[in-house]
């Protein structure tokens, strides 16, 4: 008969819909509040989601490697087997996609994906689909968690193989009737907000960061570090394709 009911160790407003933070979290009541006997509590048909909230201006996101999948089931009963690509969904919206493989149980992609930086994020789902000539049939998902994924452990590169459920919930299995495994690799990128009394820019001259002159037959990229001012506790990196070299020596 209060205004709050007891879940665990935390107190749930009785409001719909309604955020509110408790300790550490914050917290959203999604379903409908029901009675049962003289027990009144939350029924919980979605989730009630514990979003951790991320200092305000922070920036993170996810590289994902897609590595491989295996044991995918038959989705082309004309054609023959699966043609599977991996997208990845942030708060239901589609951030990112491998290539098509073609015709196969196992495909191995190896395909590196770089999501958007974001300031928040509730949920993040990596599915499977089936491209077809009419359209995508899905073949299953993983909820990864949101929470501990962006909560986790900054520049650590983790390895993942999970399995996959149908929009039923119930776990997919291939056409050789074993469980399907999907391999993927996250590595979280975090981009601080800058602090107060913190604020004043790194000197471009190396102030406080280690250099080194270049090993011979190195170029040094001095036109990288021209006018650039970084903040405290700002990380960059320079992601680098190497496409070919001509003319070399004889060694």
């Amino acid at each position: 008969r209060n205004s709050y009911w007891s879940v665990g160790r935390v107190c749930i407003p009785r409001l719909k819909g309604r955020r509110f933070s408790a300790g550490a979290g914050a917290y959203q009541i999604d379903s409908s509040c029901v009675r049962s006997g003289e027990a009144e509590f939350v029924l919980v048909s979605g989730r009630i989601s514990s979003r951790m909230p991320w200092p305000a201006g922070e920036r993170r996101r996810v590289v994902a490697t897609v590595v491989s999948a295996r044991h995918l089931p038959k989705k082309d009963m004309m054609m023959g087997k699966c043609d599977p690509f991996v997208v990845f969904e942030v708060d239901g919206k589609e951030v990112g996609k491998t290539s098509t493989k073609t015709k196969t149980y196992d495909p191995d992609w190896g395909e590196r994906i770089e999501l958007p930086w974001l300031e928040a994020a509730e949920s993040l789902v990596v599915r499977v689909l089936d491209h077809d000539m009419t359209g995508s049939e899905d073949v299953g998902c993983k909820d990864l968690g949101a929470d501990g994924v962006f909560g986790g452990e900054a520049g650590k590169e983790s390895e993942l193989k999970v399995g996959l459920v149908d929009k039923k919930g119930k776990a997919v299995t291939g056409n050789d009737k074993k469980p399907t495994e999907l391999t993927i690799k996250l590595l979280l990128e975090v981009q601080p907000a800058p602090q107060e009394g913190q604020g004043q820019p790194v000197p471009s001259g190396g102030g406080g960061r280690a250099t080194a002159a270049p090993a011979k037959g190195a170029v040094a990229l001095d036109a990288l570090d021209d006018e650039v001012a970084w903040m405290a506790n700002e990380r960059r990196r320079i992601v680098v394709t190497v496409v070919s070299a001509s003319h070399l020596p004889k060694k």
